[in-house]
């Protein structure tokens, strides 16, 4: 299995298959490439096996909850069922968490993140929001 980050055009069959997942569980998903103030969203991370797409991540741009200034936040991580439970996902977080001193993130899997070392910053009825920060 190998993480790749799914911006070069090589990549873009991986991009399109996961915007498809993502939007058939959550619905319509904004673009990948988005720029506010200086800060861009990073590339998406999707997992491979050969040339199958296992799951992936993907980022946008929100507010710091805190200073309300342009924020990278993980926006969507999703692995395919047959491929849940063999830490595809804490691996998926772990390569967005390598090279960003701060991410947050909105999420009913509160666990996943607290075992990697997020801090807890919210609970509302939306989800938990965490942070990861260096």
């Amino acid at each position: 299995m190998k993480f790749l980050s799914a911006g070069e055009s090589t990549d873009q069959a991986y991009t399109k298959e996961l915007r498809e997942l993502l939007e058939a569980e959550w619905g319509v998903f904004g673009s990948f490439e988005q720029q506010d103030f200086g800060l861009k969203a990073p590339f998406p991370i999707v997992a491979v096996e050969g040339d199958t797409l296992l799951g992936g991540l993907v980022f946008s741009l929100w507010q710091d909850p805190a200073t309300k200034v342009a924020a990278i936040w993980i926006n969507g991580l999703f692995v395919k069922p047959k491929y849940r439970n063999k830490g595809i996902a804490s691996s998926l977080v772990r390569c967005a968490m390598d090279g960003q001193s701060t991410l947050y993130v909105l999420t009913d899997v509160e666990p996943l993140y607290s075992s990697l070392g997020w801090q807890l910053l919210s609970r509302g009825k939306d989800g938990v929001v965490l942070r990861h920060q260096i």
